[in-house]
């Protein structure tokens, strides 16, 4: 798979209702556990930092996948 199609294939993905949908209601969820958690409830405030986190990191990663793309497109056209 080309860099190229990888980076069509993660912006398709960061452009998809549903996924962005799923991503946000994570998000949103362990924004509110956070919030509405006792002191003692350690272990409930470190999963729901946990979810928050994963949810950014496949964000990123996806993003990472398309300016991954975008620079060796950039690449290529430079080098003809």
């Amino acid at each position: 798979m080309t860099a190229e199609s990888r980076a069509s294939g993660a912006k398709q993905l960061l452009e998809n209702p549903l996924l962005v949908e799923v991503l946000d209601a994570i998000e949103a969820q362990a924004i509110n556990v956070w919030r509405t958690t006792s002191i003692v409830q350690v272990q409930e405030r470190e999963i729901a930092w946990q979810s928050l986190k994963a949810a950014e990191r496949v964000r990123t990663a996806l993003q990472g996948v398309v300016d991954n793309g975008l620079i060796e497109s950039r690449r290529a056209v430079q080098a003809r």
